[in-house]
């Protein structure tokens, strides 16, 4: 499959809200241009100006370098920075995706969700004042057409 079609389709999966009651399949690892592996989060559309999602760094370990854990940190990086993508995540997480199922089962993923609800809700009501502060009408137009896209997946 061509790289950027697989990019698309990646792109299009994550940039969604999240959910607690998620799939592992849902998932994907991306490498960036150092070729550090991170799990991408699922990230609303038009939460950022930019294209940014939030991460997390998986990390090898010291002593053996077929063993991963999650960095204890969720970080925002941009979606372009990522070159390359897997769907196959049985090298990271185990066989069945063990880790990446335990986690999404676990409170500190509870708590993305709500905290990326919360972002979210936040990000929309910003927008709002913009919209009623803005005086230009090209600059409204555009403030009103990322309202409608937010909205819809709201």
């Amino acid at each position: 499959m061509n790289d950027s079609v697989y990019q698309l389709i990646v792109e299009s999966t994550v940039k969604r809200v999240p959910t607690c009651h998620e799939s592992p399949e849902d998932f994907f690892i991306a490498l960036d241009d150092r070729d550090y592996p991170y799990l991408i989060l699922p990230t609303p559309r038009e939460m950022f100006d930019n294209d940014d999602v939030f991460t997390i760094r998986l990390i090898p370990d010291a002593l053996n370098k077929f063993r991963y854990e999650m960095d204890n940190s969720f970080t925002k990086l941009s979606f372009s920075c990522f070159s390359t993508f897997f769907d196959d995540k049985t090298y990271y997480f185990g066989p069945e995706e063990n880790m990446l199922v335990t986690f999404l089962k676990s409170h500190v993923y509870k708590s993305y969700v709500a905290w990326v609800g919360n972002l979210y809700f936040k990000r929309i009501d910003d927008l709002i004042e913009r919209y009623n502060n803005e005086q230009l009408p090209e600059q409204r137009k555009s403030i009103k057409a990322k309202l409608s896209r937010l909205l819809i997946e709201a």
